[in-house]
């Protein structure tokens, strides 16, 4: 009797003991603890935030934010680690941000000029040592190779001033091809040069949209039709037509015609002027042989024209145009 007494104070014994190692099991729900810090990187317009390629000479931008973990030690550095694939070098930089929570990291820099890769490496480390880093590779492209301009030389544009019609008076920078009236009206879309002669304001250049208006060009006024090509003209008063021969780089081009002013026909119907032909036609006061026009023309390519002979009715240019 007693030994069977002595089993069942066992029996509670081991259940006692059961019960307590089950009552002290963690809840399986309960995170873990997050103790390892992090960098966060600023993905916005202007910032590079993951590898990236970019043209040479560009200045890039790249920001962030290092932080604790929410439950991790405060922070202790900050490593900026730049490799120049192109020379080999290697730039290494420790900022001390001890005791900081988070911090934030801001650096712009130009990448040259040389096609290759340049890595930048980012890392945090905490006064537990824990750490946390990041990697963004550029990559610089191969410079593009300068491009020269097309050109067409010796195009003659004719009127035919007895019979008040128009002849070869529509050239097109795209293709570089005269056309008659009938020709362009069938092509609208590439001429960008239309030519008349008047015994008033002697030779003029007008973009095709202009010279639809009856108000300001009078009997000089065409039914253009849908898809006519809307051409600005400038005047750069440094540039030479010797400086367009030589130009190698049709980028030069626009840069040209964005620095220049534009130009305004003197004259509208009846030798008025009311300011209502500014930036789309030139006349005879604004050019005279060598003088140099340039455009934005079909397609928004740029381009320039250079005078060469003027007689009546008649004027030889010269183009340059973007490809």
């Amino acid at each position: 009797m007693k030994n069977r007494n002595y089993f069942k104070a066992f029996l509670v014994l081991v259940a006692v003991a059961i019960l307590g190692l089950t009552s002290c099991k963690p809840d399986d729900n309960t995170p873990p603890p997050q103790l390892d810090p992090s960098i966060t990187l600023d993905g916005g317009q202007g910032f590079i935030s993951q590898d990236a390629t970019v043209s040479p000479g560009e200045t890039v931008r790249i920001k962030g934010v290092a932080s604790k973990g929410p439950d991790g030690a405060k922070l202790q550095t900050f490593e900026w680690k730049v490799t120049d694939g192109r020379t080999g070098g290697v730039g290494i930089r420790t900022i001390d941000i001890k005791g900081e929570v988070s911090y934030t990291f801001d650096t712009t820099f130009n990448v040259g000029t040389q096609p290759g890769q340049i890595t930048v490496e980012m890392k945090v480390t905490d006064k537990d040592g824990r750490s946390a880093s990041r990697s963004i590779t550029i990559t610089i492209q191969q410079p593009q190779q300068a491009t020269p301009p097309k050109s067409k030389t010796g195009v003659v544009l004719t009127y035919d001033t007895q019979n008040g019609a128009y002849a070869n008076s529509f050239f097109s920078s795209a293709n570089m091809t005269l056309y008659t009236e009938q020709q362009a009206q069938a092509n609208p879309s590439a001429v960008d040069i239309a030519y008349f002669y008047s015994s008033t304001s002697l030779h003029n250049l007008v973009s095709p949209t202009a010279l639809t208006d009856q108000n300001i060009f009078g009997n000089f006024a065409i039914s253009w039709g849908a898809n006519a090509v809307s051409t600005v003209f400038r005047k750069h008063a440094s540039v030479t037509a010797d400086s367009i021969t030589r130009i190698t780089d049709e980028t030069v081009l626009q840069q040209l015609f964005n620095d220049a002013t534009n130009v305004q026909a003197n004259c509208g119907v009846g030798n008025t002027c009311d300011g209502t032909r500014v930036n789309n036609s030139i006349d005879q006061n604004t050019i005279a042989p060598n003088s140099v026009i340039l455009f934005k023309g079909a397609n928004g390519k740029y381009g320039a024209i250079v005078i060469k002979n003027m007689v009546a009715g008649a004027l030889t240019i010269d183009v340059y145009a973007q490809n």
